[in-house]
C-alpha cells in the first residue's frame, strides 16, 4: 500500500508541474490562472498530492483533504464532458449562470440568510450559532424544526414570532426568490441557446489542444507531419482592434459584420460620388443648353438682320441692271 501511495504522490507531482511548466513556457501562465478549468486542475493534483502526503505520515487531516479533492474531482469530470454534445450545453449553462447571473443573487441571499440566522439565534438561548446556521439553510427549503429553538423555559412570545419568522422567510425565499431565480435561468438559456454551436466547436477544440499537450514529442512530429492539411488561426490585429481571444464561429462572424460593414460605407461614398458626378454632369448640360439656345437666337437675329439688309439692297440691284 505504501508503494501505492507513493506512486500516486509521485504521478500528480509530476503532472502539477507539468501544467504549470507548459503555462510557464507558452506564456499563458497569468492567462490561465483566471481560467476555472485550470484552477480546479491544478488544486486537485495539489489535493491529491497533499492527501496521499497526509496517509503517508499517517495524519487524520486525510480524510478532510481527500473529501475536497473529490469534489475537484467532480469539476474536473465536467472538464471533458464540455466536448460532448448532450452535456455540453449542460455544462455551458451552469458556466454561464454561475459566472454571471448568479453572482448577484447568491450574495443576496447569504444576506438574507444571515438576517433570519441571527434573529433565530437571538429568539433562542439554548441552540448555538452552527444550529441556528443550519437551521436557517433548511428552512430556505421548508423544512423547518421549531423544537430545536424551544424548550419548557421557553416564553409566550418567542414561540409565535418563531413561527412568524419562519413563515416570512418562507414566503421571501420560495415566492420571491425562486420565481427571480427562474427568471434568471430562463434568460441564461436564451443567451446559451445563440452561442451553442459555436461554444461546443470551440470547448472540442479546447480539448483537442488540451490532449495534445500530454502527446509524447515523437507523437506530435508524426502529427505534424503526416497529417494531409493544417488549418491555423493567428490573432491579428486591424485598425486599432486587438484580438486577444478566439471564440470560434462567432469571431469569424464578428469580422464579416465589421468587413460587411466597411463594404457598405465604401457602397455608399462611392453612391455619394456618383450623385455629385450626375447633378455636375445635369448642370453642365443645362448651361450647354442655355448657351446653345443663346447661341441660336444670336444667329437668328443675326439671320435676319442680314435678311432685312437684302430685301433693302436687292430692289436697287434689280433696277441698276
Amino acid at each position: 500500500d505504501i508503494e501505492l501511495y507513493v506512486l500516486i504522490f509521485f504521478v500528480n507531482f509530476v503532472y502539477f508541474c507539468r501544467t504549470g511548466f507548459i503555462a510557464f513556457r507558452t506564456g499563458n501562465l497569468l492567462t490561465n490562472l483566471k481560467d476555472v478549468w485550470f484552477v480546479c486542475e491544478n488544486l486537485m493534483y495539489v489535493g491529491e498530492v497533499v492527501t496521499t502526503s497526509l496517509i503517508l505520515c499517517k495524519n487524520d487531516y486525510y480524510t478532510l483533504s481527500g473529501s475536497i479533492t473529490v469534489l475537484l474531482f467532480s469539476a474536473r469530470i465536467c472538464f471533458f464532458f464540455r466536448g460532448f454534445k448532450e452535456t455540453s450545453f449542460i455544462i455551458a449553462m451552469l458556466q454561464q449562470t454561475i459566472k454571471t447571473d448568479m453572482i448577484g443573487f447568491i450574495v443576496f441571499m447569504l444576506c438574507l440568510g444571515w438576517v433570519f440566522m441571527s434573529a433565530f439565534y437571538l429568539l433562542s438561548d439554548q441552540v448555538s450559532i452552527w444550529t441556528s446556521i443550519i437551521s436557517t439553510f433548511r428552512s430556505f427549503f421548508g423544512d423547518f424544526m421549531i423544537d430545536e429553538f424551544t424548550d419548557d423555559d421557553t416564553t409566550g412570545f418567542q414561540y409565535p414570532t418563531l413561527m412568524a419568522f419562519f413563515v416570512l422567510l418562507v414566503l421571501l425565499v420560495c415566492l420571491v426568490m425562486m420565481n427571480l431565480l427562474i427568471a434568471l435561468i430562463s434568460d441564461s438559456y436564451a443567451h446559451v441557446q445563440s452561442f451553442f454551436k459555436e461554444h461546443m466547436v470551440r470547448e472540442r477544440a479546447s480539448l483537442i489542444l488540451h490532449y495534445l499537450d500530454f502527446l509524447p514529442m515523437s507523437h506530435l512530429i508524426r502529427v505534424r507531419h503526416e497529417t494531409r492539411w493544417l488549418h491555423l488561426l493567428e490573432l491579428v490585429k486591424d485598425e486599432g482592434i486587438e484580438v486577444t481571444s478566439w471564440r470560434g464561429r462567432g469571431d469569424s462572424r464578428s469580422s464579416e459584420t465589421v468587413d460587411s460593414k466597411a463594404i457598405l460605407a465604401q457602397i455608399q461614398e462611392i453612391r455619394d460620388m456618383c450623385e455629385y458626378n450626375t447633378s455636375a454632369i445635369k448642370g453642365l448640360s443645362d448651361d450647354t443648353m442655355k448657351l446653345a439656345k443663346y447661341q441660336f437666337e444670336e444667329l437668328k437675329s443675326r439671320s435676319e438682320v442680314m435678311e432685312s439688309k437684302l430685301n433693302m439692297v436687292l430692289p436697287h440691284v434689280r433696277k441698276f441692271e
